[in-house]
């Protein structure tokens, strides 16, 4: 029987984690401008692993879910 290409919620929970940098290139931005919107509490949700001031990271899933809530429609809704 072949599997489910859908994954498991196990596997979403284990969703990839980016570095600040290749998030900044998933989104197609600088990764300064990543930075900023950090520092001015916008932009999609990061962690920190550890202490303040240590690496950030990105889900995945949160990269995602945050391009989609930015997302417009010109004209109105379909």
């Amino acid at each position: 029987m072949p599997r489910s290409s859908s994954p498991s919620p196990a596997t979403a929970a284990q969703a990839p984690n980016l570095t600040s940098p290749e998030a900044a290139a998933w989104l197609a931005i600088s990764p300064q401008t990543l930075r900023n919107w950090r520092a001015q509490g916008r932009g999609p949700a990061f962690r920190r692993s550890g202490r303040p001031g240590a690496r950030v990271y990105y889900r995945l899933s949160d990269l995602e879910a945050w391009v989609e809530s930015q997302t417009t429609t010109l004209g109105g809704a379909r």
